[in-house]
């Protein structure tokens, strides 16, 4: 008797969990293609076709543990560096991860920029960019950024822009795309989470987790 309640329990239980889970692939999926849809015009690969704006955006990615930036983050740098030698921006701010003592995405990036002949005035740093969310809500709130060029990786491109347009940020995304990266699957997977939380930090007006006095990028 017992036995038998307990199945039935089980069985609803199951079913209830399936139920749950179409309904969150299905939110997942419409999410996608509502930032998709909502950005595509933001979007440029082309570097002429691009407005001029105030200030590159380079978000942080993976440094190793020899300091040397993976070919994404690599990536991204350099298409900055070929956004301020084309005049597409005049400052370039690298929003990334500081977060141990041990590990400073934000360092890499500018040590390359420097390297690569770009004014050291013109490159600003935010180290408290733990995250898209968090990196352009700083560059709204503590960098007082009046127009950005958000550089990244195509996939990664709608929500950061979905993200700039609550921020009622004047944005445009340029892609850095520049060869064929390892675990593209995974990311894109790993991407389409993220914009489920991005959709909640623009739904309940997050904050992002540091603030602090403002730095204004003249």
């Amino acid at each position: 008797m017992a036995s038998n309640l307990f199945v039935r329990i089980f069985k609803k239980l199951f079913k209830y969990s399936l139920v749950l889970a179409g309904a969150v692939i299905v939110f997942t999926v419409i999410l996608h293609l509502v930032i998709q849809f909502k950005t595509k015009d933001q979007i440029f690969c082309d570097l002429n076709k691009l407005e001029k704006k105030q200030t590159a955006l380079i978000l942080g990615a993976l440094v190793r543990k020899d300091g040397r930036m993976s070919d994404i983050y690599l990536d991204r740098v350099r298409s900055a560096i070929e956004l301020y030698q084309n005049d597409k921006v005049d400052k370039i701010l690298i929003s990334a991860d500081n977060s141990r003592i041990n590990y400073n995405e934000t360092k890499a990036a500018e040590k390359y920029l420097i390297e690569k002949g770009i004014p050291s005035q013109d490159v600003y740093l935010d180290y408290a960019g733990f995250d898209t969310y968090d990196s352009l809500y700083r560059a709204v709130h503590i960098f007082k950024v009046k127009s950005i060029i958000i550089v990244s990786q195509k996939f990664h491109l709608p929500r950061a822009l979905y993200i700039s347009q609550d921020l009622r940020l004047d944005a445009l995304g340029y892609c850095a795309d520049k060869r064929q990266y390892q675990y593209m699957r995974s990311y894109r997977i790993r991407e389409k989470l993220a914009q489920v939380k991005a959709f909640f930090d623009v739904l309940f007006d997050s904050k992002s987790k540091f603030l602090g006095d403002p730095i204004v990028i003249e």
